[in-house]
């Protein structure tokens, strides 16, 4: 009985048809993203990632998150990552842009595919301020005012900030900051000569990469 033989070349196509049983599989877990600025949608070039990860080596636990890379988004504001691969109990990626403000997204393993990339589209909102004089012309007179502008709480940002002065002539302006694009309110109230009370209520909307001005007289 003759035997069948399958000659060289064959074998090379059959694998070249079959990659995933040939080739060897990959090593690394690869994170790829977009990030886009909520100003108009736009992609945002030079944005600097971090990807950090919590490590599991055996039954030790590290709760620290640990630097595992970092990239630069392209001119279409494209980056990729690729780790070694390991067993995490979390990644995080810190997203960090002169014009905007740092974000820092949660990554669940379980979403991370073991043979493909994680592919992510990302935000983020721009930096903008907020300027408010307020001039008190009368010391008797008292004024409470909220400035508020939802930015998440975020350090020198516009978020229920709150100012009580009584009983001094005061000229004052200070300045926070708040996402572009995003309402401000200015609510409260302040005492007027004869002793009644007015209310304050104006509401603006903040600017990409601008200063809003707000004045305040009583």
């Amino acid at each position: 009985m003759n035997s069948f033989q399958v000659s060289r070349p064959y074998l090379i196509f059959l694998c070249l048809l079959a990659a995933s049983s040939c080739s060897e599989p990959s090593e690394v877990f690869v994170f790829e993203g977009e990030v886009l600025s909520t100003d108009q949608g736009r992609s945002l070039a030079d944005v600097s990632t971090t990807l950090s990860g919590q490590r599991i080596s055996g039954s030790s636990f590290n709760p620290n998150f640990q630097t595992l890379g970092a990239a630069l988004t392209d001119a279409q504001g494209r980056f990729q990552i690729e780790v070694d691969k390991a067993v995490f109990n979390a990644f995080r990626i810190q997203l960090s842009h002169p014009s905007h403000f740092t974000a820092v997204f949660a990554i669940s393993p379980d979403d991370v595919p073991i043979s493909g990339p994680y592919t992510r589209t990302f935000t983020l909102e721009p930096l903008a301020w907020v300027r408010t004089r307020i001039r008190n012309i009368n010391a008797s007179q008292r004024i409470d005012l909220t400035v508020n502008a939802p930015s998440d709480g975020c350090a020198g940002c516009c978020d229920q900030l709150r100012i009580i002065r009584e009983g001094e002539v005061f000229d004052t302006t200070f300045t926070c900051l708040a996402f572009g694009g995003q309402p401000v309110s200015h609510t409260g109230n302040y005492r007027n000569s004869s002793g009644g009370t007015v209310i304050i209520g104006q509401q603006q909307q903040t600017i990409a990469h601008d200063t809003v001005h707000i004045d305040i007289t009583y």
